[in-house]
């Protein structure tokens, strides 16, 4: 390095100005890259992930509003209470099946496909037939 030591005041400002600018040009270009990738990943987060996480959300709330229907049903003392709980438990129902509907089409790993057809294989044997506390209640 002792040709640095040499040159002129002018020589090494310029030297150096010019070194900091090709760090600065780099870390820029380097920066807009990385952010590309950040950005990739928060589409997917937003268009991908945000609406299976509202949607299966919604279906944990439905599922949690019918078993409080039917809870309503078995400790309804009057037929019109027992029919609105019926009611109830038939809408939310019909709620559940739409959720469910529109989340399918969202499922983007197998893993998640596998969680989502446990779900439905164990709700259907559990809608298969009313409670067994309804039948004693009969």
């Amino acid at each position: 390095m002792t040709w640095y030591t040499h040159l002129k005041l002018g020589v090494k400002l310029l030297t150096s100005f010019s070194a900091l600018v090709a760090i600065t040009a780099f870390v820029g270009v380097f920066s807009v890259l990385k952010m590309k990738t950040v950005n990739d990943q928060s589409t997917i987060i937003a268009d991908n992930w945000l609406p299976s996480v509202e949607k299966t959300s919604a279906m944990n709330t439905a599922t949690s509003d019918i078993r409080i229907a039917q809870f309503l049903h078995v400790v309804s003392t009057t037929d019109e209470a027992m029919s609105g709980a019926e009611k109830d438990i038939a809408t939310l129902t019909k709620s559940l099946d739409s959720i469910g509907t529109e989340y399918a089409p969202l499922i983007s790993s197998d893993a998640e496909r596998a969680l989502y057809d446990r779900f439905t294989a164990r709700w259907k044997e559990y809608t298969a037939e009313p409670p067994r506390v309804w039948r004693r209640l009969g």
